[in-house]
């Protein structure tokens, strides 16, 4: 299978195309770069591949489908996903790699007979497990990943049981100014707002005004308020996808804004 949060890069070399039955998840280190290995499987003479590689900021491609076998761990090889790291033994995985593996564990877990649990032996175990658990049988790598990322392996179980939910976005926070009160018509008033200010309220009893949104450090936005008659109480929200203006009062006026040149 494809994990669908992984980047497809398929090799043509260095794997067995079908006969793959995973029961573990083998985590192994690269000794190198996302890059370098990415050649290397590439290259005949290297006789090694892996189902995934993961880089420091938590990118992900995989090379061979996980119904096929890869070449990384010998005997475990018809029975296990390898999936390598990038950095050097001694390393700790970064959080956004620790992130990663968490969200591969836990599909790999869904489409494939692999326990989220840890496998403490390498023919009667099953789960996450990494290179030097097999010893010689899955290749004498006794380095492989390193003690540093063997002890992140209980966190990476953890996350992928109980995967982080995206927080809500935190509620603005509004300003009232008694500056931006009963302006006249074509007035201008600069309003400097905090980094933490992402909108700013106003009251006005004439049919145009105008303001500059500006947050602290950053470049101002002139805006140009306007409604037919009548006072309004005017909510300006400013963000990453531009700037909305509300009406607050349940008056009978249309509120438009203009960005001004």
């Amino acid at each position: 299978m494809r994990y669908p949060g992984a980047e497809w890069r398929p090799i043509a070399v260095n794997f067995q195309r079908g006969g793959n039955s995973p029961k573990f998840l083998i985590e192994h280190i690269m000794q190198g770069t996302l890059a370098g290995t990415d050649s290397w499987f590439r290259n005949p003479a290297s006789e090694v591949s892996a189902h995934f590689g993961i880089g420091k900021s938590g990118e992900v491609i995989q090379w061979v489908d996980t119904a096929d076998v890869a070449w990384h761990a010998m005997a475990a090889n018809h029975e296990s996903i390898g999936v390598e790291h990038e950095g050097d033994t001694g390393q700790q995985l970064t959080p956004a790699q620790l992130e990663a593996d968490s969200r591969l564990l836990a599909w790999a877990h869904k489409h494939h007979p692999i326990p989220l649990r840890l496998a403490h032996h390498p023919v009667l175990g099953a789960g996450l497990a990494y290179h030097a658990l097999g010893g010689e049988a899955w290749g004498g790598h006794l380095q492989c990943p390193g003690a540093p990322i063997v002890a992140q392996l209980p966190l990476i179980l953890k996350n992928a049981r109980h995967p982080h939910e995206p927080k809500p976005p935190a509620p603005a926070t509004l300003l009232e100014d008694p500056m931006l009160l009963n302006r006249g018509a074509g007035a201008i008033t600069p309003v400097a707002l905090p980094s933490s200010c992402t909108k700013v309220r106003f009251f006005t009893a004439v049919g145009v005004a105008s303001i500059e949104w500006q947050l602290v450090g950053e470049v101002a936005h002139p805006l140009a308020v306007s409604w037919a008659s009548g006072s309004q109480v005017v909510d300006i929200a400013a963000g990453k996808n531009g700037i909305r203006v509300t009406r607050v009062d349940a008056g009978v006026n249309d509120v438009s804004v203009a960005l001004e040149s």
